[in-house]
């Protein structure tokens, strides 16, 4: 029989389930762009078939995410995926270059967890946000009190260069008085002993 084989790059992907260092379980989509080696081809397809990315691409992916994932803690699957990428990619390389599939590159699509881990992690991140949330407030209330003391540092400072200004400038009393004045005469005026008089006020002559 003859058949027909795709020498251009071509896309696998594989939902492949893991389980970390700290064994807890790890739900990874691999997304593995392929080619064949055009002149050895059909080794393959003589040895394996037509449906070779079942039969070998498949389980190779799957046991080297198991194997790769197998050395990161759970909270390091997410921060090192780069790394994690780099060890599938080169076990894929390794593990599919016998069967003349060159690997061009592998990607993860998405990286998901148990129910409850994910619901541990969403609660970690929540008390994380109060606690950033609570510290910005703190800084906040800091920063207004340290205003605040500012400010009567300032006023303290200025009555007090208002108070010597007063002992020193008579007139500054002077104004100061005018300035409480209702407008109103005294009803009595007399110094010594000259008899008060009394002024009538709002009235003709």
């Amino acid at each position: 029989s003859v058949y027909h084989v795709d020498v251009k790059v071509q896309k696998f992907e594989v939902k492949a389930d893991a389980s970390s260092r700290d064994l807890q379980d790890v739900h990874t989509t691999i997304v593995v762009n392929f080619s064949l080696d055009g002149n050895k081809c059909h080794e393959l397809i003589k040895n394996v078939g037509v449906n070779f990315a079942q039969q070998i691409i498949l389980p190779a992916v799957e046991e080297v995410t198991k194997a790769s994932t197998a050395l990161f803690p759970v909270e390091k699957v997410i921060q090192e995926r780069p790394k994690l990428k780099k060890d599938i990619e080169d076990g894929l390389k390794a593990r599919l270059s016998p069967y003349w599939i060159t690997v061009q590159a592998v990607s993860i699509t998405n990286i998901t967890f148990s129910h409850d881990f994910s619901r541990a992690i969403e609660q970690k991140q929540v008390e994380e946000q109060n606690v950033q949330r609570a510290e910005f407030v703190r800084q906040q209330a800091e920063k207004e009190g340290q205003r605040q003391l500012a400010l009567a540092e300032g006023q303290a400072k200025a009555n007090r260069l208002l108070q010597e200004s007063l002992k020193s400038s008579p007139e500054v009393l002077q104004m100061k008085a005018l300035d409480k004045w209702d407008g109103k005469l005294p009803t009595y005026l007399g110094s010594g002993s000259v008899p008060f008089i009394k002024l009538e006020q709002g009235k003709d002559r």
